[in-house]
């Protein structure tokens, strides 16, 4: 069964906004590593930035809390697989190899 039109419309349109803010990111990145010299830093920066951020935001939101419960549940029942948990890395080595 195909989903709703408007649920499809809403999909497309958050894909495309991410697009738009992965693009000013890359573009953020790239000042911050012109402007300190190190392209390696300039990533460390951004993604520790982003980490914190995130879990502040896991912390504070009661489904944040939630969902990081069912993760832990998850690995203990073997349901979520080590390397499932490593889907940032491919990002960090990304911006290690651009560095």
């Amino acid at each position: 069964m195909a989903p709703p039109r408007s649920r499809t419309a809403l999909g497309l349109a958050a894909a495309f906004v991410t697009g738009g803010f992965m693009v000013g990111q890359a573009r953020a990145n790239a000042e911050l590593g012109t402007e300190l010299g190190n392209g390696v830093l300039a990533a460390v920066i951004s993604f520790g930035t982003g980490l914190v951020l995130l879990l502040v935001l896991v912390a504070l939101v009661p489904a944040g809390r939630r969902g990081l419960r069912r993760v832990g549940a998850a690995r203990r029942r073997g349901t979520l697989r080590p390397w499932q948990l490593l889907g940032g890395s491919g990002a960090r080595r990304s911006s290690r190899a651009r560095g």
